[in-house]
């Protein structure tokens, strides 16, 4: 009897060694596939590919979805054997509780709420990277900007221009861009006291409190961003955490499944990370930009022509198929010390893209 995972997979001391530069662009559970566990294409008496397998995934009605929309309307997902059915859902908890209801085979959602997830009996594997940065924009109105002298200054100091001023924070206090906000205050040294909290909507309507003169400040995801920074036009980025601080190695966004799923259907799975892969580099194709707007515009008609133009453009190329378990690890690590966590419940990198106990032994 040999170990499946002993065969296909480094032990865990050599993953230890790896783990700074290991790809995770597909969960590595599917990786058993290319030593013979995954079940085979379907064929017909006549040995030709059978019928596409039926396949359902949760998606948010935001851009973190253009992956599986992509792949959708670009074909990748019937090309690889799959009929797709995508069922947009509006919340993280609603997401994960689809996920674990087996309403839904896959979904996208962040790391951060995954992670809570597991901790909560949840056991979820990574299919695919999709997002491999911070979704999060600090962005300060034009006047904020131009009234404060540590603006354009190395990082952090821009962050003090928060100070006394009033912040938008995405469904207030108690959500996770309220405790994104809290960590990137405190970078600079400023706490919850030194601002005032405001709650604001989702999407363009930061952008909307920020031109009536209702914030200051505001943390935002980038289609926010987009909306304030290149349609109004009413503020600019004072920080940029995809690239400085605490949130510079992350992982923002990522497809996910049930780990008894995965080991009930793997083919069915590498097909469906096959496919998002594809995705994601049609997406980084600079030459698709118009596409992918038609493509965001379509599932997301609501949204200013000027907001889909902007994102298709300029977040596309942070789009991303791999990703490191050092980013995983600082993932987990906020987590522990924002309190979303406790020590015993964060998990290793390896832990979150396979389960070497529940893999079976075969001859």
């Amino acid at each position: 009897m040999q170990n499946i995972w002993n065969k296909c997979f480094p032990s865990n001391r050599t993953w230890a060694r790896r783990a700074a530069a290991i790809s995770v662009s597909s969960v590595l559970l599917l990786s058993a596939a290319a030593c013979g566990t995954a079940s085979e294409t379907p064929q017909n008496s006549n040995g030709e590919a059978g019928a596409s397998e039926d396949f359902s995934v949760g998606v948010f009605p935001v851009f973190v979805s253009l992956p599986a929309w992509v792949a959708e309307d670009q074909g990748m997902f019937s090309k690889h054997g799959l009929n797709v059915t995508l069922k947009t859902i509006n919340t993280g908890p609603t997401m994960v509780s689809a996920l674990a209801s087996n309403s839904v085979d896959a979904i996208v959602n962040g790391l951060t709420g995954v992670e809570t997830a597991r901790a909560g009996g949840l056991p979820i594997k990574m299919v695919a990277v999709t997002y491999p940065h911070s979704i999060y924009s600090m962005l300060a109105s034009n006047d904020v900007i131009d009234g404060c002298r540590e603006a354009g200054k190395p990082y952090p100091k821009p962050i003090q221009c928060a100070k006394g001023k009033r912040v938008g924070i995405v469904g207030g206090v108690g959500t996770e861009s309220y405790t994104v906000a809290l960590s990137v205050l405190k970078e600079a040294g400023l706490t919850e006291q030194d601002v005032s909290m405001v709650p604001i909507g989702g999407g363009e309507a930061g952008g909307g409190a920020m031109e009536a003169g209702q914030i200051d400040i505001q943390f935002a995801e980038d289609t926010g961003a987009a909306y304030t920074t290149q349609v109004l036009k009413v503020g600019k980025d004072l920080v940029n955490l995809k690239t400085e601080g605490v949130f510079a190695n992350w992982i923002g966004e990522a497809m996910w499944a049930m780990e008894p799923n995965l080991q009930k259907s793997p083919a069915a799975y590498e097909k469906f990370a096959a496919a998002i892969d594809e995705a994601v580099e049609w997406i980084r194709d600079p030459s698709n930009t118009d596409a992918l707007a038609a493509t965001f515009k379509k599932y997301v008609p609501t949204l200013n022509p000027g907001t889909i133009s902007a994102v298709s453009k300029d977040t596309a190329p942070f789009f991303g198929s791999t990703s490191t378990c050092s980013s995983v690890q600082n993932v987990t690590q906020w987590l522990v010390s924002t309190g979303a966590l406790t020590s015993s419940q964060a998990p290793a990198c390896e832990d979150l893209l396979s389960n070497p106990a529940q893999v079976t032994s075969t001859p």
